[in-house]
């Protein structure tokens, strides 16, 4: 059995969380076994991970926060013995990781782009700063760094490897879904908008973390111009982020409580794009949104922000610049039409989890 070791989970369920969630859910148990590592004092799913045989690692600190105790707790690690190691990160930040990897002799050490911006803080002058240290420490990255480099898109690969790592050594690995779980359901669909009370409404929705990436106070401006022309809809916002509580404030001071419905953290996620007439996300930048894949599958009409165009599946998944005017002009045209948007089963099975999961298990066994 191949013992393979995830790094790092984070308790927002975001979406490099959720893919490598996702993947231990499907891949087979009988071939792979997968252990994480974590920064939080304590993940709100941990119980129902370690039952499935997994185990969660908590470390102390970052490596650019305290080189030596990083290493130590990541040496001790890796003493358990495992085939490969595979991290999961949106930007360069230093290369101790690999180096403790390659000290304990792990023989794979897999690299994995999920992103093509700086999300983790909110401060936009502190964006640019860390911004600045990834290209700088982009440079010094080599072939040598690792055994595998993976991205969820091509604008990923872009951000995170540039020209230091040929073209030929990335490999494209789609950020999979299950379809069966997203599929529309109109009875589910009944059942929910009558629990959330949106029955009578057109229904906007967004998932997504509160951060500076997904630019939720844009959406509040639109959604406000938009409330204005059309009163009979609503918007969904699902989960939680550190600028959870200035989007609260700028709802109260546009006297939009009645119509911003904050939803935050869910497991319920399949059931609440059934609710759901469009789904919003305008984000200022991603490597692959899964949220968005999702709610395609879900077959609702999407307006979304700087996203890859591979994420886009129909003609109404509408990628747009950000400007509030021309976000406005969509969105009233989607509820004048108010209907679902039918995807292929060709489309859709591009995107299917075990198709991702199969490439990660070759990559795995090589």
């Amino acid at each position: 059995m191949k013992r393979i070791l995830h790094m790092f989970l984070g308790n927002s369920k975001g979406g490099r969380t959720q893919y490598m969630l996702n993947t231990w859910q499907h891949i087979d148990h009988n071939r792979f076994h997968f252990d994480f590592l974590t920064l939080c004092d304590a993940l709100d799913y941990e119980q129902v991970l370690l039952s499935t045989g997994a185990y969660v690692f908590h470390i102390s600190c970052y490596a650019e926060d305290n080189p030596e105790q990083f290493r130590k707790e990541m040496m001790e690690i890796f003493q358990n013995g495992y085939d490969a190691i595979h991290v999961h990160f949106s930007f360069w930040r230093g290369f101790l990781i690999e180096e403790c990897a390659k000290k304990a002799q792990i023989p794979k050490i897999i690299l994995h782009s999920h992103n093509n911006g700086i999300s983790m803080v909110a401060d936009e002058h502190e964006v640019k700063l860390l911004e600045k240290e990834h290209f700088r420490l982009r440079k010094l990255i080599d072939v040598g760094i690792a055994t595998h480099f993976l991205a969820c898109s091509k604008v990923a690969a872009e951000w995170m490897y540039s020209d230091m790592i040929p073209v030929d050594r990335v490999k494209i690995v789609r950020n999979g879904i299950d379809i069966n779980k997203f599929r529309y359901n109109a009875q589910l669909r009944d059942k929910k908008r009558e629990e959330l009370g949106v029955k009578d409404y057109f229904v906007i929705g967004c998932i997504a973390k509160f951060n500076y990436q997904k630019n939720h106070d844009f959406l509040i401006d639109v959604f406000a111009k938009v409330e204005k022309l059309r009163g009979d809809i609503v918007l969904i916002l699902v989960g939680v982020g550190e600028l959870q509580p200035k989007i609260e404030a700028k709802v109260k001071e546009l006297g939009l409580e009645k119509k911003v419905v904050f939803l935050g953290k869910r497991d319920d996620v399949p059931e609440l794009l059934q609710a759901i007439d469009l789904f919003a996300l305008p984000s200022r930048f991603e490597g692959f949104a899964l949220a968005f894949m999702e709610a395609q599958t879900a077959e609702l009409p999407c307006v979304v922000g700087n996203v890859p165009e591979e994420n886009c599946l129909t003609d109404r998944a509408h990628r747009l610049p950000l400007n509030v005017g021309t976000w406005v002009d969509v969105i009233v045209d989607e509820i004048d039409k108010n209907s679902r948007n039918h995807v292929s089963k060709e489309i859709l099975a591009l995107y299917d989890i075990k198709k991702q999961v199969s490439s990660l298990e070759e990559i795995y066994e090589e």
